[in-house]
């Protein structure tokens, strides 16, 4: 199915669809999230944040209610389109782009910090263009302020991989299908829903899997100079072997 698509899996992966089937991420984690960043300080009072990959804007209108000026990127206009309504809805002013995040539009130094969240990295199959990336958040924001990454813990996730599994939603039953190909270092996900008349929506996903040694490396030739790592979204320490996330906090220099 991915190769006789000739989009990019995550043109297609990011409908509105996608809400439904991740509906378990819910504002409540996101709030908490952004919760323990505030706790830890991490970005001034009243800053410029960028939220890549923003999706429906769950932690962008978190941080906004704290008071940070708020602009979201993401590729899905279905997304964008939803985190558009809950800012107008809030009463909360943002700014949203829809660009690639290989290529931000904005001028250098132009952030006060940046958060990425839910693995939303390593979707292009080329590693020059996910390290690309990082160049760009680099370039946009101003030193001495920090990017907020947040990853699975790509190894674990692998040694306890799921080959299968479904879930059942109100109107649809969701089957996926995973298997990591260690050759490319990527994670690939198969899904189809069913919604109960014989129609089937499948979908293709595939994240490349960066583990702490490579993400910290990337992240420095990137030009980030202070690299902290946390192992959720409470803020606990890293461990390799338990930690569900692998959140980067990294300060350019």
């Amino acid at each position: 199915m991915a190769d006789s698509d000739p989009q990019p899996w995550f043109v297609r992966a990011f409908d509105a669809s996608y809400l439904t089937r991740y509906q378990h991420r819910t504002d409540a984690e996101a709030e908490a999230t952004v919760a323990w960043m505030a706790d830890r300080r991490l970005f001034e009072p009243g800053g410029r944040l960028l939220d890549l990959c923003c999706g429906a804007g769950r932690h962008g209108i978190a941080l906004a209610r704290r008071g940070f000026s708020v602009v979201g990127l993401d590729l899905s206009a279905d997304l964008l389109r939803h985190a558009r309504a809950r800012f107008a809805s809030d009463a909360r002013p943002a700014r949203f782009t829809r660009a690639s995040m290989r290529s931000l539009p904005f001028r250098d130094r132009a952030f006060r910090g940046c958060v990425q969240m839910f693995t939303a990295f390593g979707y292009f199959q080329a590693d020059d263009d996910n390290r690309a990336v990082l160049r760009e958040v680099a370039r946009t924001l101003e030193p001495g302020h920090p990017y907020v990454l947040d990853l699975f813990n790509g190894p674990l996730i692998v040694r306890n991989l799921v080959a299968a599994s479904e879930t059942k939603l109100e109107r649809s039953v969701v089957r996926e299908t995973r298997r990591y190909d260690a050759a490319t270092k990527r994670l690939e996900k198969h899904v189809e829903e069913h919604d109960g008349t014989g129609r089937v929506e499948r979908r293709f996903e595939s994240v490349r899997i960066v583990d702490l040694a490579e993400g910290t490396a990337w992240l420095c030739d990137a030009g980030f100079t202070e690299i902290r790592t946390y192992g959720d979204y409470a803020g606990s320490a890293f461990d390799a072997d338990s930690s569900p996330r692998m959140l980067f906090v990294a300060t350019r220099g």
